[in-house]
């Protein structure tokens, strides 16, 4: 980009689709589970207009990246996007409004017809997915001046967790039983929402 001569006219966007959990929990190498190594992902934006050596504190999720990229092209993003453009974070504004929480979805492998410990092997060198179809879930994910917290539920089997990411950073406790009772319902119909939502029915919260 120096070379060409269009690095200062250029911006620059590094990401990543997800994290990577290496042992913790006991799980092997991968990168499909509700926790916190999995879902927490790099994001660094270079470009005009832009501050150096800075960090925010809001939480910006891989769908606001397109309606971004359209902003930052000067052009409106489409209503029907299920994400929102932060150039105004990168611009150094602040928003009167802006997401406190989002929705993870994830849909388990190792479903017919051969399940999983029954599928053919990998490719050499390729380790196989540590996942199943029981691995099938969805939640909310807090993180405001009031709570930072994560409740998830597993669609084929029920099972709930509910972690305090404030009072146990490492995801140890599953407090899904001992929570307040209202505070439970509201995760609950907050997930709800989130499932059934899209493009501006997404960004109620906002």
């Amino acid at each position: 980009l120096e070379k060409a001569g269009v690095l200062e006219n250029t911006y620059i966007v590094f990401a990543s689709d997800h994290g990577f959990q290496m042992g913790q929990f006991c799980i092997p190498g991968d990168k499909r589970e509700p926790y916190e190594h999995d879902i927490r992902i790099p994001l660094m934006v270079a470009g005009p207009g832009i501050g150096k050596n800075i960090t925010l504190d809001q939480i910006v999720l891989n769908i606001d990246i397109a309606p971004t990229l359209i902003n930052l092209m000067g052009q409106t993003p489409p209503e029907d996007m299920d994400g929102v453009s932060f150039v105004p974070l990168l611009q150094g504004k602040s928003p009167s409004q802006w997401r406190n929480d989002f929705l993870i979805d994830y849909h388990g492998e190792g479903v017919l017809p051969c399940g999983l410990s029954k599928c053919p092997p990998p490719p050499p060198a390729t380790f196989h997915p540590t996942d199943a179809a029981n691995n099938t879930y969805t939640c909310i994910r807090t993180l405001s001046s009031e709570e930072n917290s994560i409740y998830c539920e597993f669609t084929m089997t029920g099972f709930a967790e509910y972690y305090d990411i404030a009072a146990d950073p490492w995801q140890l406790k599953n407090s899904v039983k001992t929570i307040n009772s209202g505070l439970l319902q509201k995760h609950k119909a907050r997930l709800q929402q989130l499932r059934q939502c899209s493009g501006p029915s997404c960004k109620t919260s906002f």
